[in-house]
């Protein structure tokens, strides 16, 4: 977890961020969102104080944010290797990170593979507070014989202690997919199905 003291991150926060932020809550926990979301706008607020700098207190600032950004490039630059790939295992709190709504992601089947289009994630508890999962909302294409519409999808990863590999989850980013690009191998099979479906069948009767 992180606890932000500093008085200029909280204030820049308060301005670039809300309602994901406010200063009544200072401490960010994983994975970090909030940091995550807006790291372009920090930037940006960072970039916007060097080109206005005009005084010792406006230093200051920039310092203090600057140690914000040492941190989000550093410290959590374990997040570009999760979504990249280059790491082989993921904590459950980080789970967010692979799973960002508009995200194409499938299952790992050879002889069904499936896409899915995130919508959005959450952390659902069950009723009695034991037991908890992280829910994937995300929806498909399917067709019915007559036309195509939209399939509305939940996943849930139950939750699990320590890193679990990567590779085993039940679905991933297609990226990521150890059996190769799946949205190019679904585009690729919806191509044959047009070749033959576009192809009028016809049948023979010999006269006697």
């Amino acid at each position: 977890r992180i606890r932000i003291n500093s008085p200029v991150i909280l204030d820049m926060l308060e301005k670039i961020a809300p309602p994901h932020f406010t200063s009544q809550r200072p401490v960010i926990v994983r994975p970090f969102k909030v940091l995550c979301i807006h790291k372009d706008h920090i930037h940006q607020y960072l970039e916007a104080l060097e080109r206005d700098w005009r005084a010792a207190e406006q230093e200051r600032d920039m310092d203090h944010i600057k140690c914000l950004m040492d941190v989000l490039e550093h410290d959590l630059s374990y997040i570009q290797e999760l979504q990249s790939g280059d790491r082989d295992g993921i904590a459950f709190q980080d789970l967010w990170h692979l799973f960002q709504p508009g995200q194409i992601i499938s299952n790992q089947s050879r002889t069904n593979l499936e896409a899915y289009q995130v919508l959005g994630t959450s952390v659902k508890n069950s009723t009695d507070k034991t037991s908890s999962s992280f829910a994937i909302d995300c929806f498909s294409y399917d067709y019915d014989g007559e036309g195509f519409g939209t399939i509305d999808q939940g996943i849930e990863i139950p939750a699990y202690a320590g890193d679990r590999e990567i590779r085993s989850l039940p679905v991933l980013p297609s990226q990521l997919n150890p059996h190769g690009d799946a949205v190019k191998d679904l585009v690729e099979r919806g191509k044959r199905l047009v070749e033959v479906t576009a192809k009028a069948s016809a049948s023979y009767r010999k006269s006697c």
